[in-house]
């Protein structure tokens, strides 16, 4: 993974992305995936993953209706 972002910054740079305009939301992009990434590994062991499944399918059918609801009545 560490390549292929390696590739992609090579890749903007080369046509012309100026990275320093967007420094702020790159750090905390990179600071709120560590941090989740942190807290995830911590609090994996301690959820039970059945119920854990069941509530993000139920989740993410709420954001999907919305979705829908949404953008079905424009």
């Amino acid at each position: 993974m560490a390549l292929v972002n390696t590739a992609k910054v090579v890749t903007y740079a080369s046509l012309g992305f100026i990275f320093l305009n967007h420094l702020s939301p790159i750090i905390l992009a990179i600071l709120g995936a560590f941090l989740g990434s942190y807290i995830g590994t911590k609090l994996r062991n301690n959820f039970n993953h059945e119920r854990f499944m069941h509530l993000l399918k139920w989740f993410l059918t709420m954001l999907a209706l919305q979705t829908i609801i949404r953008f079905s009545f424009f």
